[in-house]
């Protein structure tokens, strides 16, 4: 029996409050499991409430619940125990209830049209890791390490590619939105002193010689690289998009979080990112919707990168940092951590210490930290599998750039570009769930992007026949003009 329109109605509105209600228990949930590490009974019971929370919400929401997860929850700066701050963070766990959705959303049949690439890569690069992982002195760090990366970074790479919906749109949205809030946090912290989120950080920022806003994601350098993603997400659409101001307006917070974050490496982010998303912008080969594939386009682009990289490497603050004793003892000391981290590196070059390690190792020699996860992943890994690394992760931006999604190009390139910079990727792996939706975006089959305009294509290829049959039936006339007529 067909549901009566009052039940159909009922239905709707139900759907409309039980949706935000699941996503506000899920994140309620997950913060109790980020900041009660104390009791184990409440982070777990927190775990499995947001875990069966984000099971009910559609599935396309979970990547924007994961970025925001990781930019309000900054646990790895809080009192917090590695396994959870540093590693099983709440938008790690959200990125895998993600992927498990993603793998199994798809029919055996539609698997079998869409074989997965990249196997080559990733199951020689998973071997080292976990031989590395044997030869490692910590095997419960590295072990941990492994599966954070699998999940964040090997996973959406496989399971993107039979992903039939375009989560762009919701990303980008995110990103955005993102931008603006830590643009906006920045301008608060440093006009007014406020910044509700200082009183949860374990470290103060010391040594600094002028202002840099920490916003909520707990240091200047993760904040410029947030910011720099956003901002790249922003300027680059990725295809045929509307009302790009609001995004300008995005865009232009999360250039005031850069700015304020005063970080030397965003001024290297934003050029290299510009460069890739101004390349995914020429022609590509599969004929995929990109933005400003006119001339006149790719030299707004230009003008407006230039732009970008003077507004950061030229401001007052990255000036009066660069003159500081501060800074200039800072750009010295990451010259001359290449000679030490390559020493390091060839004493294990094939298997590495262990992924996870190398800021435990890298102290005991140096009794420094390592300002550089290139670095930190080559001591950890070894040779091998660090060019394994390489290698798949240009093939991922190499396909995005070929199918004209610069957002997502540029954005895993500013990612890798940003955390250059300083420790992260070894020492807080759970940040690579910044990158997960990305990755996903970037290998996302090629039709997906452009379903919607083929099918309008379609449409009017279709009416366009349709046409042209009438008016040669008229000319002709016969039955069918006269119907035409009649009708």
């Amino acid at each position: 029996m067909a549901p009566r329109p009052g039940d159909t109605a009922a239905q709707a509105r139900s759907d409309k409050w039980f949706m935000p209600l699941a996503v506000l228990v899920g994140a309620l949930a997950f913060l109790a499991y980020g900041i009660s590490a104390s009791s184990i009974a409440v982070m777990t019971g927190g775990a499995i409430l947001g875990a069966a929370a984000m099971f009910l919400v559609p599935t396309r929401a979970l990547p924007a619940i994961a970025l925001w997860l990781l930019v309000l929850l900054p646990i790895g700066f809080m009192d917090i125990p590695g396994l959870i701050g540093d590693f099983f963070t709440p938008a790690v766990l959200v990125s895998a209830i993600w992927m498990i959705r993603l793998a199994f959303a798809q029919r055996m049949s539609l698997l079998l049209q869409m074989p997965i690439r990249g196997w080559l890569i990733a199951i020689p690069f998973v071997a080292l890791l976990s031989m590395s992982t044997v030869a490692s002195q910590r095997i419960d760090v590295t072990a941990v390490w492994i599966a954070v990366f699998v999940i964040c970074v090997v996973t959406p790479a496989l399971v993107g590619q039979i992903c039939m919906d375009d989560v762009w749109p919701t990303v980008r949205f995110a990103l955005a939105s993102i931008g603006l809030f830590l643009g906006l946090l920045a301008l608060s912290d440093f006009f007014f002193h406020v910044n509700p989120w200082l009183a949860l950080y374990q470290d103060e920022l010391i040594g600094s010689s002028v202002f840099r806003t920490r916003t909520s994601l707990g240091h200047p350098l993760t904040t410029a690289m947030v910011a720099c993603i956003s901002l790249t997400a922003c300027v680059f659409p990725s295809g045929r998009s509307s009302r790009q101001w609001p995004y300008l307006l995005c865009g232009l917070g999360a250039l005031t979080a850069v700015i304020l974050s005063v970080s030397r490496t965003s001024i290297f982010t934003i050029g290299v990112a510009a460069a890739v998303g101004i390349a995914s912008a020429l022609p590509s080969a599969d004929g995929s919707p990109a933005p400003a594939r006119g001339s006149g386009g790719r030299l707004t682009l230009v003008i407006l990168a230039i732009t970008l990289f003077g507004a950061v490497a030229l401001s007052p603050l990255m000036s009066q940092r660069n003159a500081a004793s501060e800074g200039i003892n800072s750009a010295s000391y990451r010259s001359q951590v290449l000679n030490m981290a390559m020493d390091i590196v060839a004493e294990r070059p094939l298997l590495g210490f262990g992924p996870g390690t190398s800021t435990r190792i890298y102290d005991y020699y140096a009794r420094a930290p390592l300002e550089n996860s290139a670095l930190q992943l080559m001591v950890s890994i070894g040779i091998p599998a660090f060019v394994l690394f390489l290698i798949g992760l240009s093939m991922v931006v190499f396909a995005a750039m070929r199918r004209g999604r610069a957002g997502p190009a540029a954005g895993i390139v500013a990612f890798f570009i940003s955390t250059a910079g300083f420790n992260i990727i070894d020492a807080s792996p759970a940040f690579f769930a910044l990158l997960s939706p990305l990755i996903v975006c970037a290998v996302l089959p090629a039709k997906t992007n452009s379903a919607r305009s083929s099918a309008e294509t379609k449409r009017d290829s279709t009416s366009a026949s349709c046409t042209l049959s009438i008016v040669h039936d008229y000319q002709r006339r016969d039955g069918c003009g006269q119907s035409a007529s009649a009708n």
